[in-house]
């Protein structure tokens, strides 16, 4: 089993919805966001790195990638990763990407 499994944590930080589905017309494109939640147990501030990454979705043709830092305050509750998916022509196929949130700094998360 994973590292979750063996230790009974539930994972530290994480994003509201799993998975966001996203529908575009093909003349605006639209800005997406996407709640990531401090977890109930998280004392103090701590920061964490977010960045897009590709999977049959193509960066600069179905969204702008975007990477950065999220930094929680003290008993701040949430923050928006604000995501731009371009416009889909009537031909094209769904696309899908993911966004990754890594390398939790700071607070005990």
């Amino acid at each position: 089993g994973g590292a979750e499994e063996e230790t009974g944590d539930t994972p530290p930080i994480g994003f509201q919805d799993a998975e966001l589905l996203v529908e575009v017309d093909a003349q605006e494109s639209k800005t997406v966001e996407i709640p990531v939640k401090r977890p109930e147990k998280a004392v103090g501030a701590f920061d964490v790195m977010f960045r897009t990454e590709h999977l049959r979705a193509v960066p600069g043709k179905d969204y702008h990638s975007i990477a950065g830092k999220l930094v929680f305050a003290e008993d701040e509750p949430e923050h928006v990763i604000h995501l731009e998916i371009l416009p889909k022509p009537a031909n094209r196929v769904d696309r899908k990407l993911l966004v990754l949130l890594e390398d939790v700094e700071g607070g005990n998360v």
